[in-house]
């Protein structure tokens, strides 16, 4: 039984951290292409109705579409920090300050030397 708790925190951990990185690639994508790309599409529009080539109803499908793009990064801001949430209350381990979520004290999240070192069998 102990055993196979272990392996569903170990199951919700993985699924947590893809959910984590997952959000993650969709905010970097928002935010270095799509939410640019809608803004430039604005801008083109905001001109084109200033210069009476475009129309009334262009310019707020395109003012519609950069917000629709900057609520998607919104999102995908919130789906990360959420999953962060999620990961921090399995691991019990407030990420940001290194402290345990129980007791407060802080912890490490890198291996010691202690254990990095490789075993050794004791002399006789």
């Amino acid at each position: 039984m102990y055993r196979q708790k272990k392996f569903d925190n170990a199951s919700a951990i993985i699924a947590a951290l893809y959910t984590f990185r997952n959000s993650e690639r969709q905010a970097i994508l928002y935010e270095n292409q799509i939410v640019p790309a809608a803004m430039h599409a604005f801008d083109l529009s905001r001109q084109s109705y200033s210069a009476g080539t475009g129309t009334f109803i262009d310019l707020n499908e395109v003012q519609r579409t950069l917000l629709l793009a900057r609520l998607g990064l919104a999102e995908a801001r919130a789906a990360r920090e959420q999953s962060l949430a999620s990961i921090e209350a399995l691991i019990g381990v407030d990420i940001e300050t290194n402290q345990n979520l129980k007791t407060g004290q802080s912890v490490s999240l890198t291996p010691t030397d202690k254990e990095n070192r490789t075993p050794t069998m004791p002399k006789i």
